[in-house]
């Protein structure tokens, strides 16, 4: 039996498949078994060294789920970094500028906070312009085990 800490990321990531999208979905244990994500069953597993070339900066994500043609993508990643859960909103003031400074030029849509299963969990929905190309992102954070869980989607 998953904890609600485990099925967190499961309710939330099914969001971003809605019935209508025809994605038959399969869970995945990710994270060394820490959470459930429902992934569309066609994904794969994105190696290592491609997840370093997608994601160079300092903290790639830790795994990576994509379609066959890189164009959609769920990232997950347990940070290293110590957050509380009355840290949460902070968080997100300081996430959110920090993707501002990154790019001035992205396209807030939606930003906001969620209670699933008694817990709370940030998002930002945004389009960001990287090299000229448009990429939609979905980004939802909380605190797990004491320490930041992010989870992004991703499309170009």
């Amino acid at each position: 039996m998953f904890t609600s800490a485990k099925t967190l990321l499961l309710l939330v990531t099914g969001l971003l498949f809605q019935p209508n999208t025809n994605a038959e979905l399969e869970k995945k244990e990710v994270l060394q078994k820490k959470i459930q994500v429902l992934v569309p069953k066609n994904w794969k597993a994105l190696p290592v060294t491609l997840i370093k070339t997608k994601y160079p900066g300092a903290q790639p994500p830790q795994e990576v789920y994509t379609d066959s043609s890189g164009q959609l993508s769920l990232a997950f990643n347990h940070t290293d970094s110590k957050l509380l859960s009355s840290q949460l909103h902070t968080y997100a003031n300081v996430l959110k500028a920090s993707l501002n400074k990154a790019n001035p030029q992205a396209t807030w849509l939606q930003s906001g906070f969620i209670h699933v299963e008694g817990k709370e969990i940030g998002f930002f929905k945004l389009v960001s312009n990287v090299n000229g190309q448009k990429i939609f992102n979905q980004v939802y954070f909380t605190e797990l085990k004491g320490r930041l869980l992010l989870g992004t989607f991703n499309c170009t």
